[in-house]
């Protein structure tokens, strides 16, 4: 009788350590499957807080095309140089598309920042501007805590207004004007909404 009581724990003992086991193996691949849901989650963020928008969190589309409220009215595209961010005089609006991190950013528009010109597809005028011919930087937009739009004009040496840049993200006029100064150098800086 010992014997067969024997067997039988021994039965079962097999059993417990199977189920424990079991349950180790079920709490492991549960934990891998949350971290790695956690690490989609976190890219997928990233990625969002990058490039995040005011409109992103009204369902508003993206890269649209508005009016430019602080665009001088006097400044229209060359006729013999045909804008192509301009369509039936309403800008293109630029916006941070890519990562900012170890490299140059990457946005929805063409933007050439060099040591000998400066072009953006959605500057009116449109061209290509030497540095030299940038006397300073006009920003208009970027203080308080409205959320609008931003844009960058350049009050070249002859007195002309280059609207470079509009973009709805203070952000991304921050990280533009930093790759200015560092391939051309530091300009004065005028905030005309401040008056």
């Amino acid at each position: 009788m010992y014997d067969r009581l024997s067997v039988v724990l021994e039965f079962f003992a097999h059993l417990v350590v199977l189920r424990g086991l079991f349950s180790v193996l079920a709490v492991a691949v549960t934990s891998s499957l949350v971290v790695l849901l956690l690490a989609y989650y976190l890219v997928r963020f990233a990625r969002f807080a990058v490039s995040w928008q005011p409109e992103d969190l009204v369902g508003a589309p993206r890269n649209r095309r508005l009016a430019d409220s602080n665009a001088t009215p006097d400044l229209a595209p060359k006729e013999d140089h045909e804008s192509s961010a301009n369509h039936g005089g309403v800008p293109l609006i630029g916006t941070l598309t890519g990562s900012v991190c170890g490299g140059v950013p990457q946005r929805s528009v063409k933007i050439v920042i060099t040591p000998t010109e400066l072009f953006s597809e959605i500057s009116e005028p449109s061209g290509m501007y030497p540095p030299e011919a940038v006397g300073y930087f006009e920003i208009r937009g970027s203080r308080g805590n409205s959320e609008g739009l931003v844009t960058l004009t350049f009050v070249l040496t002859d007195q002309q207004r280059v609207r470079f840049y509009a973009t709805f993200s203070k952000f991304d006029i921050v990280i533009l004007l930093d790759q200015i100064v560092a391939k051309i150098g530091d300009r004065r800086r005028e905030f005309p909404d401040d008056a």
